[in-house]
């Protein structure tokens, strides 16, 4: 009989992860051995984190989990689905929860899927199931999240460019902020001051690129850089082009 395992909050966890053989980027077909079978992972939503037995169905093309509301049925999330996989806390929700303080960058990720851009942050004191997961799904999507992140990258240079009206190769917060919001980014100007703050190295005031784009991907948590990118001329040209392309190759 498949195991029953139960809700689990933040202040109730009493029992351990079970034993996992070691697994890492070098271990590939293990790895998937392993996801296969299933790994219990945490999911992180507020102030409550929940154990569920996580597993990768290669038939299905799926991630798949048992559901605490029907124990007949699991959650799926298919890879055509997933946008991105994420390394670490690096969305806001996963920033803003308290169980997540319980866990480092190490033993964290998250997954942006479907329409309207979804995460699902996972867990697990196991840094080496983490990297079985990040790596091996990072390579089933074919690297789609990365695909055109040069051209994204180039995108938001412009960007930066444009908004750089003074060819100083820095911004200041007040036009950081009329970027974003040029850019449909709906932030409040205190978030922005905020996270302005943080990524101002050198407290100077003022933003570089490099600063810029973390600055920029901190904010965008709900993978609103694909979105807009996705949205833009620029991409949708780069598009045609790569069908074109592929239609005409030898």
């Amino acid at each position: 009989m498949a195991e029953s395992i139960p809700e689990l909050n933040s202040k109730r966890v009493s029992f351990s992860q079970p034993k996992t053989p070691a697994v890492g980027v070098g271990h590939a077909d293990q790895d998937m051995a392993i996801i296969q079978a299933g790994c219990k992972l945490f999911k992180v939503r507020g102030r409550r984190k929940y154990l569920r037995l996580f597993s990768y169905d290669r038939d299905l093309n799926c991630i798949a989990w048992e559901s605490a509301h029907k124990k007949t049925t699991k959650s799926r999330i298919y890879l055509s689905n997933i946008h991105e996989i994420r390394t670490g806390k690096s969305t806001e929700s996963f920033r803003n929860s308290k169980v997540g303080l319980e866990f480092s960058d190490g033993q964290s990720f998250s997954i942006i899927y479907g329409p309207n851009y979804e995460i699902l942050d996972l867990a697990s004191t196991e840094v080496r199931i983490i990297n079985a997961w990040t790596t091996l799904l990072q390579s089933l999507i074919g690297g789609r999240s990365v695909e055109y992140q040069p051209i994204r990258d180039r995108w938001l240079k412009e960007q930066f460019e444009l908004a750089d009206k003074d060819m100083s190769g820095t911004l200041e917060e007040k036009e950081c902020s009329e970027l974003l919001h040029a850019l449909n980014l709906n932030i409040s100007k205190k978030q922005i001051g905020i996270q302005f703050k943080q990524f101002d190295a050198n407290a100077n005031g003022k933003l570089d690129f490099d600063e810029f784009k973390q600055f920029f991907e901190s904010l965008s948590t709900r993978d609103e850089i694909v979105k807009i990118f996705n949205e833009s001329i620029y991409y949708k040209l780069l598009t045609y082009f790569t069908k074109y392309l592929k239609q005409y190759r030898y």
